[in-house]
């Protein structure tokens, strides 16, 4: 029986580069996609740019204060970013 590693060879290669465009499509999706890469690059000073598609307000958990949803979860971006220590704000769309 052939093995994982022999089926699929894989070697890691770390993602860096000069500037990151992140597009995520929901508030939360940067952190949680792709948030290592980001950490990485925010450790070594990268310009990384975050656009966020949607707002998320049309989630079925949305509350009936859209306004307020919408605003809280812009922030929770932003709370996940400056953890990760991206330095440029995001666009929200």
């Amino acid at each position: 029986m052939l093995h994982e590693n022999e089926l699929l060879p894989f070697e890691a290669t770390p993602l860096l580069g000069e500037r990151l465009l992140v597009l995520a499509p929901h508030p939360d999706d940067e952190a949680l996609g792709c948030g290592g890469v980001l950490a990485l690059n925010a450790a070594d000073r990268r310009a990384i740019y975050v656009v966020v598609a949607t707002d998320g307000a049309g989630a079925d958990n949305a509350a009936d204060d859209l306004d307020a949803y919408r605003a809280r979860r812009e922030n929770e971006t932003i709370d996940g970013l400056t953890i990760l220590d991206v330095g440029a704000p995001p666009s929200f769309l």
